[in-house]
């Protein structure tokens, strides 16, 4: 109960930095979900209310495991709160926990086309936005 307790709390911040949010979300719309605007990918992200039900695209949980594994490593501000962010977000997704504990690093290992490509289109994003960062501040 007090985790969820400080993550209400928590919510009311940002845990991810809208630059990594810009970028991030030209890689997932449409591509991991379906159609969202970019407030509500922000929203997603900082555990914030959507709009719209978030609907992750059919086949795609491993992409989405990956992404948030790689947010929870590498660009949380709030790094105390991973494991609880990546719970949240999981539930918003209507994903189930024990299956993310089991694939996260499944799309990290794969040698396969699709997920090659996709790894290096979150690193390239991540790279555009660690540039980027003063035009979002």
């Amino acid at each position: 109960m007090a985790t969820k307790q400080i993550i209400r709390k928590e919510s009311k911040h940002t845990y991810l930095h809208l630059a990594y949010c810009m970028k991030l979300y030209k890689v997932c719309n449409k591509v991991l979900f379906k159609w969202m605007d970019d407030l509500d990918f922000m929203n997603l992200m900082n555990l914030r209310d959507t709009i719209d039900p978030v609907e992750v695209m059919s086949g795609k949980k491993g992409h989405v495991y990956y992404l948030l594994y790689v947010i929870s490593e590498k660009l949380l501000l709030k790094e105390w709160l991973a494991s609880e962010w990546i719970e949240c977000v999981l539930e918003r997704c209507n994903l189930k926990k024990e299956s993310y504990y089991s694939h996260y690093t499944d799309v990290k290992n794969s040698r396969d086309d699709g997920d090659i490509e996709f790894r290096e289109a979150i690193a390239e994003a991540i790279k555009e936005a660690e540039n980027s960062k003063d035009y979002y501040e």
